[in-house]
């Protein structure tokens, strides 16, 4: 799924902060605090009163950082495992920078480092049934962010 045909990709851009906000209502303040505290390594930067500039799958990512402190993580939590996220969507990102995979799991194994996987197939998701898993479905999310896209745009 493409962003959006309406608006080139400069303007699409330029109205990053706006669907950042739209998406994370209440919340949108500390997608920018995350990222001044160094807990969002994985989001653009910007300079002090810029742009910042938000490519989809960053829009996505921001979807699942508001989603992790919806469920009451702190920002160095969500921010950790948001990047994970990212990371795997940005793999398997196809030419038009959509990721391949349709979901992303979050795999929080007792004693280990928290791991990220992109689900492409049910096969994925039957390889992941007995692990600890926080999973986030893309197709869901792109639709609500496509519709948030298209009334900015």
């Amino acid at each position: 799924m493409a962003v959006s045909k309406k608006k080139p990709v400069n303007a699409q851009k330029q109205v990053a902060s706006l669907v950042v906000r739209a998406i994370g209502g209440s919340l949108a303040y500390r997608y920018n605090e995350a990222i001044a505290d160094g807990f969002l390594p994985c989001a653009p930067e910007t300079v002090q009163g810029g742009l910042r500039p938000l490519e989809y799958i960053d829009i996505i990512g921001a979807a699942i950082f508001f989603r992790f402190l919806a469920m009451g993580l702190q920002s160095r939590v969500a921010g950790k495992y948001t990047c994970l996220a990212v990371g795997v969507m940005r793999r398997s990102a196809k030419p038009d920078g959509t990721p391949k995979i349709f979901k992303v799991a979050i795999l929080l194994n007792a004693g280990k480092e928290p791991t990220a996987r992109g689900i492409a197939s049910f096969n994925d998701l039957q390889e992941i049934e007995n692990e600890t898993v926080i999973t986030f479905d893309l197709t869901a999310i792109g639709a609500k962010v496509k519709v948030v896209l298209d009334e900015v745009l």
